[in-house]
């Protein structure tokens, strides 16, 4: 059995939704516009769709840089300029990630 992993660290999706599904609904969306409030927006559109036991949702802004650098979207704990001010949400790369994992 070869036991060799191919990165020294590893997030078992499972366990991180399970932590996750304690958490109020409402931190779903609270946490995408959080996201979308980190930046220089004007508009920040939320929709909801609820069908067939299935939800939804969608957070749209104007921010016409989107993910500066697309690796933000997958990794967590990297250097961003945002955790310099405690004024914005965005210091650790991780809530994007605790939403998916729901």
């Amino acid at each position: 059995m070869n036991t060799k992993r191919k990165s020294w660290f590893e997030v078992d999706k499972d366990g991180l939704k399970a932590l996750q599904l304690g958490k109020p609904k409402s931190y779903i969306i609270r946490e995408l516009v959080a996201n979308a409030w980190d930046e220089n927006i004007a508009p920040c559109k939320i929709e909801t769709i609820h069908e067939n036991g299935i939800a939804t949702i969608s957070v749209e802004d104007d921010n016409p840089e989107g993910f500066r650098d697309l690796t933000d979207s997958y990794t967590i704990f990297k250097h961003t300029d945002k955790r310099s001010n405690p004024k914005q949400r965005g210091r650790f790369n991780i809530g994007e990630k605790q939403v998916l994992s729901i």
